[in-house]
């Protein structure tokens, strides 16, 4: 199993959510959806992955924390923390600077919206 099979395993229990439902929400084959689950299957993109936080209404740490899963499984773990350490670079010289670029917009959206604001 991936970071991302183990931590949609437990979003399915935790929130109690029907394997069905979902795949059908997403527009997935059951059969597909379970190779997901089962870590046998990435899936396709990161449209099917929010479809899954929205059916499972995820908060909006709880999507940060599924997307970091996503491209974790994508990419690999060292890549993608590699990346976003350099992200994190990038940014650290745009504050000072005075502007804010964008590098992970996912995580940018969910702070929005704990926060009220999105």
């Amino acid at each position: 199993m991936s970071v991302f099979s183990d931590l949609l395993s437990e979003y399915i229990t935790m929130k109690d959510v029907g394997v069905y439902p979902l795949s059908q929400f997403c527009g997935l084959d059951r059969s597909f959806m379970y190779k997901i689950i089962n870590g046998k299957q990435n899936p396709s993109g990161e449209d099917v992955v929010r479809k899954m936080a929205q059916f499972m209404q995820l908060t909006p740490q709880e999507k940060i924390d599924f997307m970091d899963a996503f491209y974790i499984a994508q990419m690999g773990a060292e890549v993608y923390y590699r990346r976003k350490s350099v992200g994190e670079l990038i940014e650290t010289f745009s504050r000072r600077e005075g502007k804010k670029e964008y590098i992970f917009h996912e995580a940018e959206i969910a702070k929005l919206e704990l926060n009220g604001g999105g």
